[in-house]
């Protein structure tokens, strides 16, 4: 890890704790930055998702930043949907859907929900579902069925159907009254 000059010293002890080799600390270390919360730690714990091999670590990654503030978590999260690596995409947008947060919705681009990587276009499904299913009764804007429809013909048999059971839930809330 690179210590960054504006790090303080439990910040830079937390990168370094990241970036172990036992995966059992990696977990534990998470674990520790989502108890106790604090801002600087935001930073890190998003960064560490994008390279986090182990699946657990990556899940309390997203735990912890579910601890802490959305209005610190949510502008970091929405800057990693724009990074090259395909695992900060997935992981941002997982750790979106669980936060909640509605400022989130309006940034599933209809071409991640048709990513070439499985990993991403799962997870803007997921967080696309949640969008819909915290809009019922409320009409849900236009651009998200068309974007859901558009990116139903994935070549991942299991992915078309997760997006056509989407496209029925969105069929079943154009039937109720806005």
């Amino acid at each position: 890890p690179i210590d960054r000059p504006h790090q303080n010293d439990q910040t830079r002890r937390l990168m370094h704790a990241l970036h172990d080799a036992d995966s059992s600390t990696r977990l534990r270390t998470a674990l520790a930055a989502g108890t106790e919360p604090h801002a600087e730690f935001v930073s890190v714990l998003v960064e560490c998702c994008a390279f986090e091999s182990d699946f657990y670590v990556r899940d309390m990654l997203t735990w912890a930043l579910t601890r802490h503030p959305a209005e610190i978590v949510v502008p970091l999260l929405l800057a990693e949907l724009h990074s090259t690596t395909a695992q900060a995409r997935s992981q941002a947008l997982h750790t979106l859907s669980k936060i909640g947060d509605p400022r989130a919705w309006e940034w599933v681009y209809p071409d991640l929900l048709s990513a070439p990587e499985e990993d991403v276009a799962r997870a803007a499904v997921d967080l696309a579902a949640r969008r819909i299913g915290s809009s019922a009764g409320e009409g849900l804007p236009t651009r998200w069925a068309d974007a859901v429809a558009d990116a139903a013909r994935p070549s991942d048999a299991d992915l078309a159907d997760e997006l056509q059971d989407l496209l029925r839930v969105v069929d079943d809330l154009d039937t109720v009254p806005a």
